[in-house]
Formats: structure tokens, sequence, C-alpha cells
């Protein structure tokens, strides 16, 4: 993050980032020569000018023009927040909370390889322990959002989000279903046929209208002992988020 990128072996360096697999999830783009072009031709050539770029250069970037913002979700960011603000000095963390027992079942289900529910709520209890330490120890500008309230009132939950950000609500933001349709023909063509058909089971909701229907999903599809396991491994963020009553 400190290079110039002036030369370069060190723009190269970049490029070449993309076509590592850092994680288990899978890679379905790497840039070409436009974000070459438009790293030589950038007046301020630095790390996070060459981050902006290529999100603007994804295919299902959008519109190009005029951008506000650009908004990343990955769950590996939750713990380097830190290391994100001091690339991004300005940069507004949206932190989402769900349920722990419906994200243990979410993630069993459409995990690449066997999860336990042991592991699965071990990781979500230490996530939020470090993004809320993260949060007050560094000062970080972060606002939560509770799936259930995205879910059971969208509108009002995105105005509260785009308060945050300093952005004027659009009435389009509720309709995901076209940008859904958008990523799953580039998926089709950017990934194999296995890869393919486990990203969209995994996203198939996308091109479905908000509801409710996987709120509290647990109730039914996780054993006792399971739902016993992540109570007592969640028990405290799970009440700090008001998933738990009581003491």
């Amino acid at each position: 993050k400190n290079k110039s990128f002036e030369k370069e072996s060190e723009v190269n360096a970049f490029m070449k980032l993309f076509e590592y697999d850092f994680n288990t999830e899978p890679s379905i783009w790497v840039p070409g020569e436009k974000l070459r072009e438009d790293i030589k031709g950038a007046t301020k050539k630095n790390f996070a000018t060459l981050c902006k770029l290529a999100y603007l250069n994804y295919p299902l970037a959008g519109q190009k023009q005029n951008v506000e913002y650009v908004i990343d979700k990955n769950p590996v960011y939750s713990l380097h927040m830190p290391l994100l603000q001091s690339v991004f000095p300005d940069a507004k963390f949206i932190v989402l909370v769900r349920n722990y027992k419906d994200n243990a079942l979410s993630r069993k289900k459409y995990a690449y390889s066997p999860r336990s529910v042991f592991e699965l709520g071990v990781a979500w209890e230490f996530y939020y322990e470090k993004m809320l330490a993260d949060i007050e120890r560094y000062k970080l500008n972060a606002h939560f959002v509770r799936y259930e309230d995205l879910v059971s009132s969208p509108e009002e939950t995105l105005r509260k989000m785009c308060d945050f950000l300093g952005i004027a609500f659009n009435v389009a933001m509720l309709n995901h279903k076209e940008k859904a349709k958008e990523m799953r023909a580039h998926l089709r063509e950017n990934t194999s046929g296995g890869k393919f058909e486990q990203v969209m089971e995994m996203h198939a909701n996308l091109e479905s209208d908000v509801n409710t229907q996987r709120v509290k999903a647990y109730e039914k599809e996780l054993s006792p002992k399971e739902n016993a396991i992540l109570d007592h491994l969640c028990f405290e963020m799970g009440k700090r988020f008001g998933y738990i009553e009581g003491n």
C-alpha cells in the first residue's frame, strides 16, 4: 500500500494479484489491459486509486460516471477494518448482523466442505467480537444493520443506510432482481459448470422478492443439540445484538 506505482514492475505486481486464489471463493474476473491503461493515465497513482480503478473496471459495476461510493461486501473484510481504514481514510463500514443460528444454518448448507455448528458458532462470535473491538479502538465510522430488519422493513432500513452514507435514497435500490439476472449471465460465462451451479444455489434468493421466510429457519432445520451448542458459543455477542434475552 506504500508503492508509488510509477514503475511498470509495480503495476505488473498489482495486476498479478488477480490471478491468485486467496480463499475458497470462486474467482470470476481477471482485469484486462483496460485497467492497465487507466492506471497509466491516472494523475494520482497510489494503492487506493488502483483499487478504485479495479472496481470501476469490473463488468457488473454499472454506472461508471460521477461515482460517489464504491461498496464491496466480503465477509473476510471484517477482520481487516483498521487496515482498510489506513488505505481509505474516508471509509464507512456497514456491518450486517444476522442471528447466529440462521447464519450457521446457511453457512453449513452452502459450505465448500463439511462444517460443524461448533466451528461456525466460534467463527460468528469471533468475527463480531473483533469488529466491535476494532470499531471502538480505532474510532471507525460504522453503521450496524440487522438482517432481520432488512428483510422485514427494506425501505426503512435502506433509507437509514443512505443517510449514513450521505447519499439520496432511490426506489431503484429495492429492485435487486435485475442486477441478480446480470450476475447470473456473467457467472455463466466466467465459471465452470460445477462452480456456477454452486454459486447460483447459494445466491438463488437474489432473484426473489425480499421476504422473511428464512428468519428463524433454524427452529425447524437445526437439532435441539445444535441450537444449544450455538447458544452457548455465541452468548455474549448474541445478547449484544438482541438475539438472546436475560442473563
